[in-house]
């Protein structure tokens, strides 16, 4: 990973809500129940959020350039 988690997160969650979106689309033009399918793409949308920022911090964690942190982090152990 080349940039930090933040821009990362930022870049993603967009696509996310994307995603989902059309996923709602599709999945009201099958359904019946409404208030049910509302409810349900909510927390499709809130997981598909967790799921991308802690991704992204897991990235961030692993890689000097993913937080800032890092960098300072090597830069005591190098004294």
């Amino acid at each position: 990973m080349f940039i930090s988690d933040t821009a990362t997160t930022a870049m993603m969650v967009p696509i996310g809500q994307s995603v989902v979106s059309q996923l709602v689309a599709s999945y009201s033009s099958h359904q019946e129940n409404r208030s049910q399918n509302s409810l349900d793409c909510k927390c499709v949308s809130t997981a598909l959020v967790l799921c991308i920022s802690i991704a992204a911090n897991i990235g961030g964690t692993g890689m000097l350039t993913g937080t800032p942190s890092n960098l300072v982090m090597l830069g005591q152990l190098e004294e």
